[in-house]
């Protein structure tokens, strides 16, 4: 039997039905300088995985004969040192907590943001490495410092927040988003839950709630106000970190301003209903 092709960087499987969400994905990871190899179905998907090892694959849900969902379950099973991520035009919860069941990594939703992609794919395959292999101390230096050189390169902001609602951030973004300076965070003269709408906040209560009961991975949407009074849209993607006893002691996660992909969202509603 002959090897798999192997690359030294990572590789990364796109199996996109779309030409054009296809092309994006391309483009994205080009920016990012990932090998990649690309399908537009599961069966031609399925040829690439066994031609050449991947650490990563980009799945589209709705894939025409074999479903995304079901052609992941398939490669996880039978690949199980590569990460997967789920692509799709929906944002409900429902389509999140199956992806995250079947084992992938994340889920990002059409529209793409390039670097929401690339903070997923990075994410994705920080996570792998750190499960399959054992570094020296070095490479686990180096490893986290571009990690955080990335993170302050992307347009969502990391937080650590607490049971009571307060919250510490690593920089100033917040500051930038929501017109509350960090210092107002730190100081705990601010919560988090301050500047979230009342009627969304028992929302994000039962998906804390929902991912105690699994690896304690978690993606709220919900809104806040800004100082100005604007409404922002925000997806908030994080991990539950627990003390010795099992009980949270924090939250470790990073928000991102999602308003114009909502916007978009509810603009696409907008036209199908009036062409129905």
């Amino acid at each position: 039997m002959c090897a798999k092709e192997r690359d030294e960087n990572p590789n990364i499987l796109i199996v996109e039905d779309d030409d054009i969400s296809r092309l994006l994905l391309g483009r994205i990871l080009k920016g990012g300088e990932y090998i990649f190899k690309e399908a537009s179905s599961a069966a031609e998907a399925r040829k690439l995985l066994e031609e050449r090892q991947f650490e990563l694959i980009l799945s589209d849900i709705g894939l025409p004969g074999e479903s995304g969902l079901d052609f992941i379950r398939f490669a996880l099973s039978r690949y199980p040192h590569t990460a997967a991520i789920m692509v799709t035009g929906q944002s409900d919860l429902k389509t999140a907590k199956e992806s995250i069941d079947i084992g992938a990594y994340d889920y990002i939703i059409k529209p793409f943001e390039p670097n929401r992609v690339l903070f997923s794919v990075v994410n994705a395959l920080k996570r792998r490495e750190i499960d399959q292999h054992k570094h020296t101390k070095e490479e686990l230096i180096e490893s986290e410092l571009k990690y955080r050189l990335f993170i302050n390169n992307i347009p969502g902001f990391v937080y650590k927040g607490y049971k009571d609602w307060s919250v510490d951030f690593t920089d100033n973004k917040v500051g930038e988003l929501t017109g509350y300076d960090k210092e107002e965070f730190d100081a705990r003269r601010l919560k988090w839950s301050d500047l979230m709408l009342k009627e969304d906040i028992e929302t994000s209560k039962k998906c804390i709630l929902q991912s105690l009961d699994t690896d304690g991975a978690y993606i709220r949407e919900y809104r806040i106000k800004t100082k100005t009074g604007k409404i922002i849209w925000t997806q908030d993607r994080g991990q539950i970190v627990r003390s010795e006893n099992g009980e949270i002691d924090y939250f470790s996660g990073v928000f991102f301003d999602i308003t114009k992909q909502k916007q978009a969202e509810e603009n696409l509603q907008q036209n199908e209903r009036y062409y129905r």
